[in-house]
């Protein structure tokens, strides 16, 4: 055999290896991706969860030890001692306040869940409001241990409701 027939050999049976090593690949990247998705799955669900205004509801989606920071971009404060924690301060918050969480955008990496999303407020003394946030998200065993809001758009900046109603509000220049 010529040393270009050997060439052409070796390329032919390499390229033909190109898709089994492909497939090898995306195998082996199948549970990574199955674990993303389903933690993906777990924040969407929590962020829903805080339009039925149920602290304990929002709050099965997390473990006994979570931790929450509304408001990360001041890391200083400390967040919230545990998941009781987060059920007492929530449900004294929804006491003045309805909310709902439309997110935006998604992607996951491993444990770590990031998403953009608006938080959009009726509050009993000062009426509609509207944040947006960077959350990121640190799940283990299917459960949300850590999340930290970063603001995003200056807080409690006016805005002004749809004809719609609660829920579709539009930012106001």
């Amino acid at each position: 055999m010529s040393t270009l027939e050997s060439r052409r050999a070796f390329l032919g049976g390499a390229c033909a290896l190109l898709p089994a090593l492909a497939l090898a690949t995306d195998a082996g990247a199948q549970p990574s991706a199955d674990l993303e998705h389903a933690n993906i799955r777990v924040v969407t669900a929590m962020c829903e969860s805080w339009k039925s205004g149920d602290a304990d509801k929002i709050a099965s989606f997390v473990t006994e030890d979570f931790k929450f920071r509304g408001a990360a971009d001041r890391m200083q404060a400390p967040p919230t001692a545990d998941r009781q924690a987060f059920i007492d301060s929530t449900r004294r918050f929804l006491t003045t306040a309805k909310v709902e969480m439309v997110i935006h955008d998604t992607f996951a990496r491993g444990s770590i869940v990031v998403n953009i999303h608006q938080q959009l407020f009726d509050v009993k003394e000062t009426g509609l409001r509207e944040d947006w946030y960077i959350g990121v998200y640190h799940l283990v065993e299917g459960k949300i241990r850590e999340w930290n809001d970063y603001a995003i758009v200056p807080f409690s900046s006016p805005r002004v409701p749809r004809s719609t109603g609660f829920g579709t509000f539009v930012h106001q220049s």
